[in-house]
This record gives structure tokens, C-alpha cells and sequence, in this order.
């Protein structure tokens, strides 16, 4: 455990709360937490986890954005089954192209490591847009990223994403709740 981890985690911590009280502040604090566990995955080599911290800057920027709409024009919503398809297909088209790169510049634990990547791409596009799928997929991530840092030596983040997953299921909940459709 290190200072940039201890960082990393408070502030993604945060970043995690906020968005399950559809808070927009999440989306800054997101930001901060991104940049630490930047420098963590570039030292542990987990290529995946560092390309998709650059995602998520990218995502956390639109986000941002877009949570900053009329509350009338970004309602917590389900996708419907078109989106549903899109997402699977660019889900199974993103991870097959991660874990081929990933594989091939000798990357730590491709298999995992471009599945927490593809996994975390999708959910954060799908938080950006606040649809409820979103929690679902963090939901898995999670599990998979508790595998992962545990596997590197990363112990508080694995200890912090058992956290996280209960917070994503909490943020489904309350997501589907607010829909009022339980």
C-alpha cells in the first residue's frame, strides 16, 4: 500500500458514491482518481487498465458534460432493445480487439485484463447516458477487478472494489428504483 494508491482509492471512492446519488460531482472526483491509478497500472504493466484509465478521463469529460443538462433532458433510464444489441455487439468487438493487443505487447493477465477493460469502457459510456444497464455491468467488473488487484499486490484496491461492488449494487437499486418500475 502507497500514498498514490491510498489517493487513487479515496478519490474513486467518492467518484462512486456521488454517482449512486447521481451526484454530478462525481464525474471530477472520477477524474482525480484516474489520473493515480494511471501511474499505478503504467507500473504494474496492466496495459488494459492504463489504456482504459485514459477512457475514462475521456468518458468522465463528456459525462461531465452531459449530467450538466435540465435533470427533463437525462432521465435515469433502461436501454431499450436496439441499444441493447449495439452494446452487446461493441462489447464482444472491443474485447476481442483489447485482448489481441494486450496478448500481443506481453501485457499482465490479458484474458482479465482486457475483460475489466471492455467491461469498464462500456458501463462508464452507459453512466455518461445514465442508463441503468450501467450498474450491471460494474456489478461483474467489480467481481473480475477483485480478481485482478489481488492477483498484483494491489490489496487495498481489491479491498476497496468489494466496496465498490456493494456501492453498484446499491446505485442499481436506487437507479431502478427512481424509474419507478421495481
Amino acid at each position: 500500500m502507497n500514498i498514490i494508491e491510498i489517493i487513487a482509492v479515496l478519490f474513486t471512492l467518492l467518484a462512486v458514491i456521488l454517482t449512486v446519488k447521481d451526484n454530478i460531482l462525481c464525474w471530477p472526483f472520477g477524474i482525480v482518481g484516474v489520473i493515480f491509478y494511471s501511474i499505478i497500472f503504467y507500473n504494474h504493466n496492466l496495459l488494459g487498465e492504463l489504456f482504459l484509465q485514459g477512457v475514462f478521463l475521456f468518458q468522465s469529460i463528456l459525462g461531465w458534460i452531459n449530467w450538466s443538462k435540465p435533470k427533463e433532458e437525462l432521465d435515469i433510464s433502461w436501454l431499450n432493445k436496439k441499444q441493447l444489441v449495439y452494446l452487446t455487439t461493441s462489447t464482444i468487438i472491443l474485447y476481442m480487439t483489447t485482448f489481441c493487443i494486450t496478448s500481443e505487447y506481453g501485457g499482465n493477465m490479458p484474458f482479465l485484463d482486457s475483460a475489466v477493460m471492455t467491461l469498464g469502457v462500456m458501463a462508464t459510456f452507459l453512466l455518461v447516458k445514465k442508463k441503468i444497464e450501467a450498474w450491471i455491468l460494474w456489478i461483474i467488473n467489480d467481481i473480475l477487478l477483485i480478481v485482478l488487484f489481488s492477483s498484483n499486490g494491489l490489496d487495498v484496491s481489491s479491498y476497496v472494489y468489494g466496496l465498490f461492488l456493494i456501492l453498484a449494487s446499491i446505485g442499481l437499486w436506487k437507479w431502478i428504483k427512481s424509474t419507478k418500475v421495481v
